[in-house]
């Protein structure tokens, strides 16, 4: 086949595209089975969409957004994911409960470095938002719908991984600020390894040095068989046991058919999800197939639960075509 005629955007030919149209209808279907209402945004959105949830995408997500010259408009964008569109949609409408899919191509403006080394810029995604209906209920819906799609998708060895926030708000929040927010992007940037993490924390002050070493150890936690009870065990902090109640009770929730891990910490989505965190893997791929949490969007009834998460279905197949399905 000829090359990419632009780099990082990636075309399917003959059986492979009917592979992907095959696993597009799945994941669908999944979504139907569970529910959920979809909606169809179209390929363009407004970049105020963005502008507006910083606080939830962070300051560099603009620098993904994909602008079109069209006459007479102006902030026109490629849409680069679904959440806030979806959310705008519930906004506008002013709904008060809403169970919405969507399942669609997103692009958006990738560094040449990381599209030189496979990083694509488009990529199919699906995801779900639920708004405003209780909070275990949803929480459950969720990661089930998640699980549901890589059995559809003939991955029943995923698992699902999941912790709550607030465990870690538990161990840190009688540090000072400054330390804080020095451990959590230390954690993030180290990628949840507490080898890593204590790598990045040599410079810390000698006052500092027993927090991190309890920190480390919390994160191998997660290289042990951890159950909830050794968890329950390392602090009486009255945040941290919060966390732990609401674990129990998602475990326990949880259809026994799904594969399920807990975990001490998870940094991905720390600032967009509140609570509930979790991701789905497979054992030989690196990365999430799939990953949310309760989210902590503010700007339109903020005291409703909203719980959600998106699916890679561009890594989905990645992961389908590695097995030879």
């Amino acid at each position: 086949m000829d090359d990419l005629i632009v780099p990082g955007v990636l075309e399917l030919y003959g059986s492979d595209a009917r592979k992907f149209r095959g696993l597009i209808r799945s994941v669908e279907d999944t979504f139907d089975g569970m529910g959920f209402d979809q909606i169809s945004p179209g390929l363009l959105g407004q970049d105020r969409i963005f502008k507006e949830n910083l606080d939830f995408l962070g300051e560099r997500f603009l620098d993904n957004l994909v602008y079109v010259g069209l006459k007479k408009e102006e902030g026109v964008v490629i849409l680069p994911e679904g959440t806030m569109r979806t959310y705008d949609f519930i906004k506008r409408n002013e709904l008060e409960q809403a169970r919405i899919f969507y399942c669609q191509q997103f692009v958006r403006n990738e560094d040449p470095r990381e599209v030189a080394e496979g990083k694509t810029r488009n990529f199919w995604q699906a995801g779900c938002e639920i708004f405003g209906y209780d909070w275990l209920n949803s929480s459950v819906d969720v990661m089930t719908t998640a699980y549901s799609i890589m059995e559809s998708a003939g991955l029943p060895d995923a698992v699902v991984r999941f912790t709550d926030k607030r465990l870690l708000y538990g161990l840190i929040n009688s540090f000072p600020i400054a330390e804080q927010e020095k451990i959590r992007k230390n954690i993030e940037n180290a990628d949840d390894d507490s080898t890593k993490f204590l790598e990045l924390c040599t410079s810390v002050q000698d006052g500092e040095r027993e927090h991190v070493s309890a920190i480390a150890s919390f994160l191998d936690l997660a290289k042990t068989d951890l159950s909830l009870d050794s968890l329950k065990d390392i602090s009486t902090n009255e945040v941290y046991q919060e966390g732990i109640q609401d674990l129990v009770r998602l475990s326990r929730a949880l259809p026994s058919n799904v594969n399920q891990q807990v975990l001490p910490f998870m940094a991905k989505s720390w600032d967009a999800c509140d609570k509930l965190l979790f991701d789905v893997r497979v054992g030989d791929y690196s990365g999430a197939l799939a990953g949310g949490g309760n989210l902590t969007y503010n700007h339109y009834m903020p005291e409703k639960i909203k719980s959600g998460m998106g699916v890679g279905v561009t890594r989905l197949f990645e992961v389908q075509t590695q097995r030879g399905k």
